[in-house]
């Protein structure tokens, strides 16, 4: 649920990270402790990660594949200040670019072989190869042109790379009716949606990103679908330790990102969000409401004759 260079969003740089890292786990836990399910290849050269955060999906990938045998560049991507960031560089890890990133989000350990660059991924990308894979997770509310970052994506893969997408979209949802329309949860998520729609950035893109995957040319689309549920309240362990993460994630961001978008929006006073959101709160902890989130991978691959 990550929000990044959205126009009338705002967060507090240490709380972004704390909640990019809630949000590496959430994912690690639901793929089963796999950071991709396309089915790339082994020797893969080139790797681009769209909106990294901490970076800490990225180090990891690159530390798995440190080997003589898995020789591999990979660009990530960061956003330092709320900005949607291409995040490359040179091998000593220093770092360049159009922004200096934060230093709450500069990662303590990079592996040899990542590089960093920091530039903006809604404008036109110019990377001097093509990648063998491109991964971008919590990419939510990052984009004005959705189809056009697909596009772009398919432009800059090799034949036969592939693209993988991971993300939560809104309106949380209950399988039981325990999630009343009028239930102040649902309320926040419908506003949410109607501002991130006024401000051409929708909640609900994730729905989209098999059609627009196939739209932009891709073959082989696969769309998996998992529920993170909103607390503790399933009984299975795995679900119910799932459940712990999302509390901890959404309660991270809750303030920031509702101010932002009720206030400049929809046009609430701080005092008006606040008592909306001690409603919300009561909801998110409230284990006989039976809510989770709508979570998605969606992967595709480039026509090999493309």
């Amino acid at each position: 649920m990550t929000i990044s260079r959205t126009k009338g969003w705002a967060r507090a740089p240490l709380n972004s990270a704390i909640r990019s890292d809630l949000q590496h786990n959430l994912f690690l836990k639901m793929m089963e402790n796999n950071l991709h399910l396309a089915p790339i290849k082994k020797d893969i050269s080139h790797v681009l990660d769209v909106g990294t955060g901490t970076g800490l999906w990225a180090i990891e990938f690159g530390e798995y594949s440190l080997s003589p045998a898995r020789p591999l560049q990979q660009w990530l991507t960061v956003s330092p200040s709320g900005r949607v960031s291409f995040y490359a560089g040179d091998w000593n890890g220093e770092y360049s670019g159009r922004e200096k990133p934060h230093p709450i989000v500069r990662p303590t350990f990079i592996p040899p072989n990542l590089t960093f660059m920091i530039d903006d991924a809604e404008k036109d990308w110019t990377f001097p190869h093509k990648f063998d894979y491109i991964h971008g997770r919590a990419l939510l509310g990052s984009f004005e042109n959705w189809p056009r970052f697909f596009e772009q994506s398919l432009q800059h893969l090799q034949p036969g790379g592939w693209l993988e997408m991971q993300d939560v979209a809104y309106p949380p949802a209950s399988d039981d009716g325990t999630l009343a329309p009028a239930a102040p949860l649902a309320r926040w998520a419908d506003l949410m949606i109607d501002a991130s729609n006024k401000i051409g950035r929708p909640l609900s893109a994730p729905k989209d990103y098999r059609s627009w995957m196939e739209r932009a040319g891709f073959t082989d689309v696969q769309e998996l679908r998992y529920k993170w549920p909103q607390n503790t309240w399933p009984r299975d362990r795995k679900y119910k330790d799932l459940g712990l993460w999302t509390q901890a994630n959404i309660e991270e961001g809750l303030q920031g990102f509702t101010v932002a978008l009720f206030t400049r929006v929809h046009g609430w006073s701080n005092r008006e969000v606040d008592v909306f959101l001690d409603g919300v709160r009561k909801d998110i902890r409230n284990k006989d409401i039976h809510s989770y989130w709508p979570s998605y991978v969606v992967y595709g691959r480039k026509p090999e004759a493309a």
